[in-house]
C-alpha cells in the first residue's frame, strides 16, 4: 500500500507514491527476468511459456498500479517486458460493488496466453483499519458484546467474535490471525453475504464468502517531517486579522498553532463565522460546538482553504463538546482525549444495515468533515457518546491506538486508521462512510487504495 500525505504538499506526496511504485515495479520486472532466465536453462523454454509469463507479470503489475479513476486507460497498448520483445495487453471490466475483472494477454513471438483475475479495490478512507503487527479486535471481553459493525474492516491479528456481535456489509480482511467464533455472534445475512479475505468462518450465523487471502497492508507513519508540514499549513491559515479571542494556548499571531496540553470545552474562543477555529457552549441546549471556517490564504477574496490547527502536545475535547461545524484538520502531536462527542452540527443522518437490524448514523459532507491526526493515541472516554445525539463522526489517522475503555460508551462513524483498535466496551457501533475520501479537508493524508484479489485463472 502506498500513502500520500498532505494534498497541499506535492513534493512530499511524490516521495510516498513514487517510492512505493518503484518497489512494486522492481519486484514485477525482477520476477519476470528471473523466470525468463530459468526458462532459458530449461527444456520448457517455449514461446507459450514466455507468453504465459508475460501475461502473469502484466497482471501483477497492473494490479499494483490500478485506480478506478484510471479506467479510461484500458485496454492498454502493448506493454513491453524485458529486452526480447515480449508484451502484454491489459483489459479491465467493472462488475459493481468495487469488484473488477482484470484480463492480461501476454505475447511472445506468435504465441499468446491469457490470465484473468477478479479483485476488490478499496480506498483506505472507506475502511476501519487495525494495522499494527499483532493487533486485534474484540479482545479483553469487550466490543463483541452486542456490538454492531458496518462496512469494511481490516485486522492484522486475531478477532474474538462472541456474544451477540453483528457485522454487516464488509468486506472483512483478516491477516496474520484467526477468527475466534463463539456464542451468537453473526456476520452478514442470508440475503446479503459478506466477502471475506482471510480465515473467516462460514456456516451457522456466518454468512460469508471467501474471496481470497488478505493483502499485506503497511500503514505509513506520521513523521516529524509531516508534523512540520502541517505546522506550515497552520500558519498559512492564520494569515489574516483575527476577529475573536484566541485559545489560551494559541500563539499570539499564529493562533492556529497551540503550545502545551490544550483543552476545548470550558472556555469560548474565536469568532464562529470568521476565525479558522472557534468554540461556543450553549448552556441551555447543553451543546458545545467547534467551528471550522475556510480562509483566504492567497488574497483573491475567496475563502477556499480548509483550516489546519496544530498542537505540539495533547488536545482534550471535554464533556461539554458535542458537535462541530465546517471542514478542517486538527493535529495533536501527542494524541487526543475525547470525553464528549464530535458530531456534524448539520444533523444529517442515514440508516444503514439490513432491514431487520438498522441503525441511524450521522453523515459527513464536503461542508462538514473533521480530520484528527496524531503521532500518539486517541482515548475516547465518553460516557454518553451514542448516535444520533452524540458519538464521534470523523476521519482519524494516528500512529498509535484508538482506545475506548470498559467504562466508555461509544458510537463511531467514519474511518479509523490506526496501529491498534482497542474498543474494550460493549454495545458499540463502528461504521464506515463509503466515499468519505471525496469529502476530506485539504491537507489530509491522501491514502492510495489497495487490491484484494481472488485466485486467477489461465485461459
Amino acid at each position: 500500500m502506498a500513502g500520500r500525505v498532505c494534498r497541499q504538499d506535492d513534493g512530499f506526496a511524490m516521495v510516498f507514491v513514487m517510492g512505493a511504485i518503484a518497489v512494486v515495479t522492481a519486484i514485477a520486472f525482477g520476477g519476470y527476468a528471473l523466470a525468463s532466465q530459468s526458462l532459458h536453462s530449461s527444456v520448457r523454454n517455449t514461446s507459450e511459456h514466455r507468453a504465459y509469463q508475460a501475461a502473469s507479470t502484466g497482471l501483477d503489475q497492473e494490479l499494483s498500479w490500478f485506480r478506478p479513476e484510471d479506467l479510461s486507460r484500458y485496454p492498454t497498448a502493448p506493454q513491453q517486458l524485458g529486452t526480447e520483445g515480449d508484451t502484454y495487453v491489459a483489459r479491465v471490466e467493472e462488475k459493481g460493488g468495487g469488484i473488477y475483472e482484470l484480463q492480461c494477454s501476454g505475447r511472445s513471438g506468435t504465441a499468446s496466453e491469457t490470465v484473468v483475475v477478479r479483485f476488490k479495490y478499496m480506498n483506505l478512507w472507506d475502511m476501519n483499519v487495525s494495522g499494527g503487527e499483532g493487533s486485534g479486535v474484540g479482545t479483553k471481553s469487550g466490543f463483541n458484546g452486542s456490538s454492531w459493525v458496518w462496512g469494511s474492516l481490516y485486522v492484522n491479528g486475531n478477532v474474538d467474535w462472541t456474544s451477540n456481535g453483528r457485522l454487516y456489509e464488509g468486506p472483512i480482511f483478516l491477516k496474520n490471525g484467526t477468527w475466534n467464533a463463539s456464542g451468537n455472534g453473526q456476520v452478514g445475512t442470508a440475503l446479503r453475504r459478506v466477502d471475506a479475505y482471510g480465515p473467516v468462518p462460514t456456516g451457522g450465523n456466518y454468512f460469508t464468502t471467501l474471496r481470497g487471502s488478505a493483502p499485506d497492508l503497511e500503514i505509513p507513519k506520521i513523521s516529524d517531517k509531516n508534523m512540520a508540514d502541517w505546522l506550515v499549513m497552520a500558519k498559512q491559515t492564520a494569515k489574516f486579522p483575527r476577529v475573536g479571542t484566541r485559545h489560551a494556548n494559541a500563539h499570539a499571531v499564529d493562533y492556529t498553532v497551540w503550545t502545551g496540553a490544550s483543552t476545548i470545552g470550558n472556555v469560548n474562543f474565536g469568532d464562529i463565522n470568521v476565525d479558522p477555529i472557534a468554540y461556543r457552549y450553549d448552556s441551555a441546549k447543553k451543546q458545545g460546538v467547534v467551528y471550522l471556517n475556510q480562509v483566504d490564504t492567497n488574497g483573491d477574496g475567496d475563502k477556499d482553504t480548509d483550516p489546519v490547527i496544530v498542537c505540539d502536545n495533547i488536545i482534550t475535547f471535554n464533556a461539554n463538546v458535542t458537535h462541530y461545524r465546517g471542514r478542517g484538520i486538527i493535529v495533536a502531536k501527542n494524541g487526543f482525549v475525547i470525553d464528549g462527542g464530535l458530531i456534524p452540527l448539520s444533523g444529517l443522518t442515514e440508516q444503514i444495515g439490513p432491514a431487520t437490524d438498522q441503525k441511524t448514523v450521522p453523515v459527513m459532507t464536503g461542508q462538514d468533515c473533521l480530520g484528527l491526526l496524531s503521532q500518539g493515541d486517541i482515548n475516547a472516554t465518553t460516557k454518553t457518546g451514542k448516535f444520533p445525539a452524540s458519538g464521534i463522526c470523523a476521519a482519524v489517522f494516528v500512529n498509535g491506538r484508538f482506545i475506548v475503555p470498559t467504562s466508555g460508551n461509544l458510537d463511531f462513524r467514519g474511518s479509523l486508521i490506526c496501529d491498534s483498535l482497542e474498543v474494550r466496551t460493549t454495545n458499540a457501533i463502528l461504521a464506515t462512510q463509503p466515499g468519505l475520501y471525496k469529502s476530506l479537508p485539504k491537507g489530509m493524508p491522501e491514502l492510495s487504495g489497495f487490491t484484494a484479489r481472488g485466485d486467477w485463472v489461465r485461459r
